[in-house]
């Protein structure tokens, strides 16, 4: 009973944090970013135009997307792991950032695309011809190529700690791939039915929201103790 109680402690305080720690990465790249766009501004030895200086924009706007994201939910996810698993799990916070950064780059290269399809449309718009509906299927799919990659790199990164505790750790990465299917199925489902604006719907956002937390969760569960190796590297 007492595993039990603890392991659904467990999953609770990870939807909650997982929830949380997303919410306090956005709004602190919201203030960043706008900061981060003055000082470039006024930074008089960044190139004034040219591939250089999209280069050095995309690796400044990574490096301050994706480090709070990765510093917020690693340590949420350390900081779980270490409560209920009583180990140390070293570098966790490294890996994740690290993977984070390079999830933002995925990130932006799919904004490109996407703002290049967004621009042929409100061409459209703009000019009234065969205008049509959006996509609600390419809306729900560019949604998740652009918040996904940061979380299913810090994934993959963090495989290098996790196959230290578990002989699956490549469990890890599928479970947050799968969680990005479901999130975009459900959105798609919610967009296209109007679900958002009823109660039914409300309570279908819920759902969106938590399930990421929910599929990781249990993974992390099932990794570090049905399949964990037998010493870990606190116990050698």
């Amino acid at each position: 009973m007492y595993h039990v109680l603890t392991s659904l402690r467990f999953m609770i305080l990870w939807m909650i944090g997982l929830c949380a720690s997303i919410f306090g990465a956005t709004v602190g790249i919201t203030v960043l970013l706008p900061l981060l766009t003055r000082l470039m501004v006024s930074l008089p030895f960044l190139p004034a135009a040219g591939t250089a200086q999209i280069v050095i924009y995309m690796a400044l706007i990574a490096i301050v997307c994706g480090t709070p994201l990765g510093l917020l939910i690693g340590s949420v996810q350390k900081g779980l792991m270490r409560q209920k698993f009583h180990a140390d799990f070293r570098w966790w916070l490294f890996v994740s950032v690290l993977g984070a950064i390079f999830g933002v780059v995925i990130s932006e290269f799919a904004t490109f695309i996407m703002v290049d399809h967004m621009g042929a449309y409100l061409q459209e718009l703009r000019n009234l011809n065969n205008v049509r509906p959006p996509d609600v299927r390419a809306v729900a799919i560019y949604a998740v190529l652009i918040y996904s990659p940061p979380i299913v790199m810090m994934s993959l990164l963090q495989t290098l700690v996790l196959r230290l505790y578990t002989r699956a750790a490549w469990l890890w990465v599928l479970a947050h791939i799968v969680s990005a299917i479901v999130f975009s199925t459900l959105l798609y489902t919610l967009i296209l039915t109007g679900g958002l604006f009823i109660f039914v719907g409300w309570l279908g956002l819920i759902v969106l929201v938590l399930s990421p937390g929910i599929i990781t969760g249990f993974t992390m569960l099932f990794l570090l103790t049905l399949i964990r190796r037998p010493w870990w590297p606190e116990e050698i």
